[in-house]
């Protein structure tokens, strides 16, 4: 009973959670992947005649947007040091096509993974509502563009919040789904650092130094590979 015991968690996870997550994989410089037998380095291209690129991709969401900002201040120091100084952090939600750096044009992706499932399927819904978006694979969120509000803020005195029904959330989610399917499939080569939502709430410190590592282009102790 949450009332009795306001500790108690709510599970949200799914039943085919688990399975989910185990798709979730990076793709870290200097190691090497076995992907149908063959060896494949993670790359990290730079466009000619540009600077290197670092994406930070998730579903649209006020958790992506607060992700982004924290990630921007976190490493804000690193981008000063003279070798990166150049590189351009770059949110979005558009998910490249699959093919090589030269082909999609990043030099690295940082991945966040909102889970369980229903948490990010319900931010990306609600904030869908909101910006009166999309959460098309082939959409990418401006956060120069999109004016933020506060939560429950509605937009114009027009529209009424109402609850989300279960068929957008379930839409969503399935589309949660497929989009990081597809991310899944850049990092079988691209340099790819993919952070969870429990990564940041629970070890802030270790995490932003997988991520300062990851930018540097030196790989990190703290960095595993399951």
């Amino acid at each position: 009973d949450m009332q009795n015991n306001p500790t108690t968690r709510l599970d949200l996870d799914l039943e085919t959670e688990p399975s989910f997550q185990q798709t979730l994989k990076s793709c870290i410089p200097g190691e090497t992947k076995m992907i149908r037998g063959k060896k494949q380095e993670c790359l990290e291209h730079i466009p000619k005649g540009s600077t290197p690129r670092i994406g930070i991709l998730a579903p649209p969401g006020r958790i992506a947007e607060a992700f982004a900002d924290w990630v921007d201040e976190g490493i804000s120091s690193v981008l000063t040091e003279p070798e990166i100084s150049s590189a351009a952090l770059i949110p979005t939600s558009h998910v490249p096509p699959y093919g090589y750096g030269k082909s999609h044009g990043w030099t690295k992706i940082i991945r966040l993974a909102v889970v369980p499932l229903a948490l990010g399927a319900f931010d990306s819904a609600t904030y869908r509502r909101h910006v009166d978006g999309s959460l098309a694979p082939e959409r990418s969120y401006e956060r120069k563009v999109v004016q933020k509000r506060p939560f429950g803020e509605v937009p114009n005195s027009s529209l009424q919040l109402t609850a989300l029904t279960e068929s957008e959330v379930a839409s969503t989610l399935m589309q949660i789904v497929r989009w990081h399917c597809r991310l899944s499939h850049v990092s079988a080569h691209t340099a790819m650092l993919t952070v969870s939502l429990e990564d940041i709430t629970e070890r802030p410190a270790d995490t932003m130094t997988k991520l300062v590592s990851f930018v540097r282009g030196v790989q990190s102790e703290l960095i595993e590979e399951d």
